[in-house]
């Protein structure tokens, strides 16, 4: 078993990428859409590590984000190696030195994550119920997703809300730490290792692209 770091402009960039298409991809995304996962609001060099077994690459571990805030983003092995799986992922995460955030776990690898020390947090995703009210453009937090918009940190109205996602032409979230606040449409569970919370974690994730 090998790992092998995926930097951005490397031939090894390409594998991962087409590893990903033709194997891990089931919604049926295509290339464009992976190659702009990794490159378009990633700070880092690298984008992840290939798992390489029998010289060939049957897993990759992406990463996304900043130097000192990684996202994890696909944890994938090829069923034939799933045996392999745990020891890729422990293995890898010893090689990164940062915090990191895992916002898109399914229950399953949630459950792993949380065996290996990771602390879990909440984080809401709804339409608030504050009905009126406007906060200036340029005091507005905001998260563009490829597939959906967060508006987070500031209790929006709905209204304001509603004016954005129509100039946006996209579907317009708000995103908090309380659900109090909100007509809640789902609770996100928000795995960190190596760090202090801080809210917005689940932006460093698959949740909104």
């Amino acid at each position: 078993m090998k790992i092998v770091k995926v930097h951005k402009h490397s031939f090894l960039f390409n594998s991962a990428i087409d590893l990903l298409v033709s194997e891990y991809d089931f919604k049926n995304r295509g290339k464009k859409y992976w190659i702009e996962r990794y490159t378009k609001s990633n700070e880092l060099d690298y984008i992840g590590y290939l798992l390489e077994i029998e010289n060939r690459f049957c897993g990759f571990l992406g990463v996304i984000g900043s130097p000192s805030k990684i996202g994890l983003s696909v944890w994938y092995v090829n069923s034939n190696y799933r045996n392999f799986s745990l020891q890729f992922l422990v293995n890898t995460l010893s090689l990164i030195d940062s915090m990191t955030v895992n916002s898109s776990a399914n229950t399953i690898a949630f459950n792993i994550f949380k065996k290996l020390g990771y602390v879990a947090y909440n984080e809401y995703i709804g339409f608030p119920k504050l009905l009126f009210g406007w906060i200036k453009s340029s005091d507005l937090k905001i998260y563009k997703g490829s597939k959906y918009i967060c508006l987070y940190d500031k209790n929006i109205s709905f209204i304001q809300l509603l004016i954005i996602m129509i100039r946006l032409r996209k579907i317009v979230f708000f995103l908090s730490d309380d659900y109090t606040k909100m007509f809640l449409i789902k609770r996100i569970p928000v795995l960190i290792n190596g760090g202090v919370y801080s809210f917005p974690m689940s932006i460093y994730g698959d949740r909104f692209e």
